[in-house]
């Protein structure tokens, strides 16, 4: 299908998300940007997608990420109603559209009968994987684009394991995901409906607490050199903050001109 073939689809949609049409009726003679954004289908592969945040086939916007949820849904599907009743898990970071692209996802598997649970504020990947596993859920996604620029985001899919999907199963979700067609033809269900008919809940404390009692065991021991030292952990929290405190860090709140400060007399004292 050509990009042209693609555009008329979606330009012509009647019920397109108003923030993606008036890009594309804004755009609409700048071809070589159309064709870039239509050009081809955003690929899903081994560890999910990522890319550019915008209209198109070839990028990340509500649609591409409900074509992703659908491929899972159906992957899913495949595995029976313990499956579906075990769920997907699924967290996001601070990217922009994280929040959006979480909730799309879940409203596409809560629309086919899938549990789905939500973190109500961005949370770790590490944090996504352990939830997995506590809530026994069947799979799990992260709304990331890891180290990618600012205008990127992507969509990783876990196993029932915590860990990226292996070669075999990330090929069956792969070949579920290219069958769908018509990425525009995806209907969901309204995330109140799907609230009240507990298909999708949201998480939040109960796992944060749950993650730090199996984190404290974990914690390392200072060396004997360092036992005069307070074990100390710098962050920038965003969201709901894990009390790292509990685990026996000592949260330190310093300013990134300090920080920016102490690099510097590194580097200067370095060059004596």
């Amino acid at each position: 299908m050509s990009w042209k073939t693609n555009y008329e689809r979606w330009i012509n949609e009647k019920h397109l998300d108003t923030e993606l049409k008036e890009w594309l009726e804004t755009h609409q003679d700048d071809h070589q940007a159309l064709e870039d954004c239509f050009y081809k289908n955003l690929e899903f592969g081994t560890g999910g997608m990522r890319g550019e945040i915008g209209a198109g086939t070839n990028r990340m916007n509500v649609y591409t990420v409900r074509k992703a949820s659908a491929g899972l849904a159906a992957y899913i599907a495949k595995h029976g109603e313990d499956a579906k009743n075990r769920g997907v898990a699924i967290a996001y970071d601070s990217r922009h559209k994280s929040p959006e692209f979480a909730m799309e996802a879940a409203r596409t598997l809560a629309t086919q009968g899938i549990q789905t649970y939500v973190f109500n504020e961005l949370r770790p990947t590490p944090e996504l994987s352990f939830a997995v596993r506590e809530l026994h859920a069947f799979a799990g996604i992260v709304v990331t684009a890891s180290h990618n620029p600012p205008e990127y985001n992507g969509y990783k899919v876990y196993g029932e394991d915590g860990g990226q999907l292996p070669p075999f199963e990330a090929d069956q979700v792969i070949q579920e995901v290219d069958a769908i067609e018509n990425e525009l033809s995806i209907s969901v269900d309204s995330e109140e409906t799907l609230k009240q008919q507990g298909l999708i809940k949201i998480i939040g404390e109960e796992i944060d607490h749950a993650y730090i009692e199996k984190l404290k065991p974990l914690v390392c021991t200072l060396s004997w050199h360092m036992r005069s030292m307070s074990k100390s952990c710098l962050l920038r929290f965003m969201g709901q903050p894990i009390t790292l405190s509990e685990t026996g860090c000592r949260l330190l709140d310093i300013s990134m001109s300090l920080l920016c400060l102490s690099r510097k007399n590194q580097i200067h004292n370095s060059q004596q």
